[in-house]
C-alpha cells in the first residue's frame, strides 16, 4: 500500500533573560533529541519534526475494492448455506438473500453442465460457487490494474 507522508515542522524563538553573574559552562552542552534546540541559550530556536502519514488515493481505492468484494462473497456464501440448508423462501430474509445475491450469480449460470445438485431437500447451487471464484478473478485484475498506476515512494 502506498502512504502519503508529510512532515510538520514547528519552529519557536524562546526568549531567556540574561543572568546577573556569569556563569562559566562547566562541561560543553548536550543536545537533547527532541526537541532540536539551536542557539547559544539566549535566543534559543526549538524546532519540532513529526511525520504524519496517511493511506493515498490509490489505496483508499483498493481497500473499497476489496470490501465491496467481502460483500459479494459473504452474499453469495450465505445464499450457498441456505440452500444447503433447505431454508424456507417464504422466510422475507431468506428470500431477500436470494433476491440481493441473484445478479451476482446470474453471468455465471450456464457455465457447468450440470446447474445444481440435489438431494432430498437441499440444493447446492453449483453457479454460486463458480460465482464466487469468478467474481475473484474480476477483482484480482481490477487490483492489479489499480496497483499499475500506483506510484511508488
Amino acid at each position: 500500500m502506498t502512504y502519503d507522508e508529510e512532515r510538520i515542522v514547528t519552529r519557536s524563538d524562546e526568549t531567556r533573560v540574561t543572568p546577573a553573574v556569569p556563569v562559566a559552562p562547566a562541561a560543553p552542552p548536550v543536545m537533547p533529541a527532541v526537541p532540536a534546540t539551536h542557539g547559544s541559550g539566549y535566543g534559543t530556536t526549538v524546532t519540532q519534526e513529526r511525520a504524519v502519514r496517511r493511506a493515498g488515493t490509490g489505496a483508499t481505492i483498493e481497500r473499497l475494492v476489496v470490501f465491496v468484494l467481502g460483500l459479494v462473497m459473504l452474499l453469495i456464501g450465505l445464499r450457498v448455506v441456505l440452500l444447503l440448508l433447505n431454508a424456507r423462501e417464504g422466510n422475507d430474509l431468506v428470500s431477500s438473500i436470494y433476491n440481493i445475491s441473484e445478479p451476482f450469480v446470474a453471468p455465471f449460470r450456464g457455465i457447468l453442465g450440470q446447474e445444481a445438485i440435489s438431494r432430498g431437500g437441499t440444493y447446492l447451487d453449483g453457479a454460486a460457487l463458480v460465482a464466487m471464484v469468478g467474481w475473484l478473478i474480476v477483482a484480482g485484475v481490477i487490483l492489479a490494474l489499480l496497483r499499475v498506476f500506483r506510484r511508488e515512494p
